[in-house]
């Protein structure tokens, strides 16, 4: 069991810095472009149609990522006063179910976030000129990746890790 918390780890921490990078950088090249739309349209009088809808698909795929890893960071929502007046091994099987949870609900994003990439890969986006599914593939990617940090965490309290509490 401890070589499989300690290779799934390792993958975490991979995948956990891999989409903070990729979240950091979609979310200064939203900046960048709004700010060209904002020129585009107060100094030059024309202002670019693309960058819209480009921040839109921008704001999808580093809001999953980052969401995905504040699972992993455990800065989602929780409410922590209840967990710490609960005694250990109570605080420990409460944890267990709120990572099973966000494992179940991260797995929800992977399945109804792949039928709406299938469903939608054949339209166009208008002025993109890409595939609505390549928009939509954010959801199922995020959930990816809260399934594989909450199963971590989920791990790291059955072993009684103190890092996962």
């Amino acid at each position: 069991m401890s070589n499989l918390l300690a290779g799934l780890t390792r993958l975490n921490d991979a995948l956990m810095r891999w989409a903070l990078v990729l979240s950091a950088v979609g979310l200064m090249a939203m900046t960048a472009f709004t700010g060209w739309q904002v020129f585009g349209r107060y100094v030059l009088n024309d202002s670019p149609q693309w960058v819209e809808r480009l921040a839109l698909l921008l704001v999808l795929y580093f809001s999953f990522l980052a969401g995905a890893v504040g699972v992993r960071e455990r800065s989602h929502l929780g409410i922590e006063f209840l967990s710490e007046a609960l005694p250990p091994a109570v605080r420990r099987t409460v944890a267990i179910i709120v990572f099973a949870i966000l494992a179940a609900f991260g797995g929800v994003l992977v399945w109804n976030g792949l039928m709406l990439v299938k469903e939608t890969w054949d339209v166009a986006t208008p002025i993109l000129r890409i595939p609505e599914g390549a928009t939509y593939f954010a959801i199922p990617l995020g959930g990816a990746l809260m399934v594989s940090f909450a199963l971590e965490l989920m791990l790291r309290q059955f072993v009684g890790d103190e890092e996962a509490a």
